[in-house]
């Protein structure tokens, strides 16, 4: 009551305002994007989403759910010792960007016949392959030399290899497994984490494992087991043993085993009796591939998927391709929820486990079979016996799926459900259309122009699948890894790319990009300026001209003033003349006019005389 009283008192109005314990409650229930998120609103956040224990945490469980756990070297030290979880899973990311970036190729030969198959140790830059000429070979990616070569004791072709830092280890068609422990020859000269382990393969190996019956064609290997996978309808689950080179030869026999730990290892075994088999799986098909990946255990029989628990090697689930071609490959999410197939009618699948009667989801369609895929969240490497080789963005693939298991928030897929094995028809539209026209048809891609991609519906605006030409004939293996990618196939040459320097490339891609738009915008500036100049110059001789011609005008103005002035000068004398003249006549008119008018009244007077004296004349008469 007092608590309530008190919280009504003082109610909270802002997230910031709760402690530290619930905010971090908070943090760490949210996925990796959501922190990022909370750690720019202010410093106090972003000091508890990197600093605090439960942020940390949090950030180690979304790493761990996309990927493996890291190298010691790899592991970046926090500012109170530790891994800092949070800017390893940043610099994941910054690698994983390189795929869709340029990259650099290089062609590994000492083969003297087809690759069969091959593994990277990328911590390490080293590269195991095995060939048809039933030899296996180790190489320096650095140097692209190779590091040691087996003799060619195996008695068939070398079908798959398996590599980590304890050991190398071979399946061929013989039936056998062999194993190479590293030699500790120089290893107290150089510190464990980062010392390189030297494998001598020109040795007979440290270990022979018996047991199959016919032959093993792929492997997978953990820290504790070994996992083979035969043509004898058969998985073997080997205990990894000593690993300081105590020499012997596996026994083979069936043993039962309490339970097996997670990440593959059996707790009922004994390391001191070397590498022993534990269990034995058997199917109602050859099995064609073997790999275990988080919490599962996924093999390939025929034409269905089994899905075992790790740590009970109990099957799971079990999915069958109902398109009817065999399932040839297979790959999973770290979290365990999504799966990857790869089948003889070249689709490569995606399944959701959350999701029950899960058809499938094409996500690329070959057009041949699919040899071998490996992933690396979010990126998916295919190769098929047309000797191509995509590279897909699943995340783009995949509209609307969360391929990251949880990492940024448990949404469903968005798979087309249905009763055949494609997924349903917008599906089979993209397939057929990409096996006629589109890239798996026509993209026959390489290295500096040879590669094309494929954009997808993903947000971003990335591309969501690359080609890359795998060589001629069938590509039999492919590898992905920490911005190394190899590929194997009929031709005696492993193929190697190097998407290291493509973040230094766009870097620098986006400086000359930079450069070119301030040299470009200079370059307008000047242009503006010289185009101002120009106006301005022109504007002034306008000016100039104009000028001049009001100047000109003006003196042909004062020229015709001054030329009717002058005018006016030379006629002004026959101007008086002719006034002078006039006036004279008017003179002479006027003394006429009154000469006449004298006449006229002197007529008058004598008229007016004559008729005086006549009357006169005649009165006198009278008188």
């Amino acid at each position: 009551m007092e608590a309530a009283e008190a919280c009504h008192a003082d109610p909270v109005t802002h997230i910031s305002c709760l402690p530290g314990d619930v905010l971090s409650a908070i943090i760490f229930s949210l996925n990796s994007k959501d922190v990022a998120v909370c750690s720019v609103v202010c410093s106090a956040w972003r000091s508890l989403a990197s600093h605090d224990p439960t942020a940390k945490r949090a950030w180690k469980r979304t790493y761990l759910s996309r990927w493996a756990h890291p190298h010691e070297h790899h592991a970046l030290d926090g500012r109170q010792g530790g891994t800092c979880w949070q800017a390893l899973y940043g610099a994941k990311m910054r690698d994983l960007k390189s795929y869709a970036g340029k990259s650099s190729i290089d062609m590994l030969y000492g083969h003297a016949h087809g690759v069969r198959c091959c593994r990277l140790l990328p911590q390490y830059s080293m590269m195991v392959s095995g060939s048809l000429d039933r030899t296996v070979k180790l190489w320096d990616l650095q140097q692209g030399l190779p590091l040691a070569s087996s003799r060619p004791i195996h008695k068939g072709t070398v079908r798959s290899v398996a590599i980590d830092s304890k050991a190398i280890v071979s399946a061929s068609a013989d039936s056998l497994i062999r194993v190479w422990l590293p030699s500790s020859l120089g290893a107290a000269d150089r510190p464990s984490s980062t010392q390189r382990p030297h494998f001598e393969l020109a040795r007979a190996p440290s270990f022979v494992l018996h047991g199959h019956r016919g032959p093993v064609v792929s492997l997978s290997l953990t820290d504790t087991c070994l996992y083979s996978g035969s043509w004898d309808y058969s998985v073997r689950i080997w205990a990894r043993g000593d690993d300081c080179g105590t020499c012997g030869s596996g026994s083979g026999e069936e043993q039962s085993f309490s339970s097996i730990r997670k990440g593959g290892g059996l707790c009922s075994c004994h390391r001191s009796a070397g590498w022993q088999c534990c269990s034995v799986l058997t199917y109602d098909d050859w099995v064609s591939c073997v790999s275990a990946r988080g919490p599962h255990l996924y093999v390939c029989a025929g034409t269905e998927l089994v899905v075992h628990d790790i740590e009970t090697a109990k099957p799971v689930r079990r999915m069958f391709n109902q398109e009817g071609g065999s399932v040839l490959c297979v790959e999973a999410s770290q979290s365990g929820r999504i799966v990857f197939t790869g089948s003889t009618d070249g689709a490569v699948r995606m399944y959701d486990l959350r999701a029950r009667g899960d058809g499938g989801h094409i996500l690329w369609q070959h057009a041949a079979a699919v040899q071998d895929l490996s992933f690396e969240d979010p990126w998916l490497a295919s190769v098929a016996s047309d000797g191509t080789l995509a590279i897909l963005d699943t995340e783009s693939c995949a509209p609307g799926c969360d391929t990251r298991g949880g990492a940024w928030g448990a949404t469903n897929c968005g798979i087309a459900r249905g009763s055949s094995g494609s997924g349903g028809g917008n599906t089979a539209s993209r397939s057929r259309a990409a096996i006629q026209g589109g890239p798996s048809a026509n993209g026959r891609g390489g290295f500096g122009g040879m590669s094309s991609s494929v954009s997808g519906s993903g947000a971003g605006g990335r591309a969501s699948v690359r080609q890359l030409q795998a060589g001629c004939g069938t590509a039999y293996s492919v590898h992905l890894a920490e911005q190394w990618l190899v590929c194997g196939g009929a031709s005696n040459v492993v193929r190697v790319w190097d998407f290291r320097g493509a973040h230094h490339h766009s870097e620098r891609v986006a400086a000359a990009k930079v450069a070119r738009l301030a040299s470009k915008e200079a370059r307008q500036l000047a242009q503006q300026e010289r185009q101002a100049q120009r106006l301005q110059a022109q504007l002034a001789r306008q000016h100039q001209q104009q000028e001049a011609v009001e100047q000109e005008q003006i003196r042909l103005y004062m020229q015709d003033q001054q030329q009717q002035q002058q005018q006016q000068q030379q006629h002004r004398p026959e101007q008086e003349l002719q006034h002078y003249r006039h006036q004279q006549q008017q003179q002479q008119e006027t003394m006429e006019q009154e000469q006449v008018r004298r006449c006229m009244q002197d007529q008058q007077q004598q008229q007016q005389q004559q008729q005086h004296h006549q009357g006169h004349h005649q009165g006198h008469q009278q008188h």
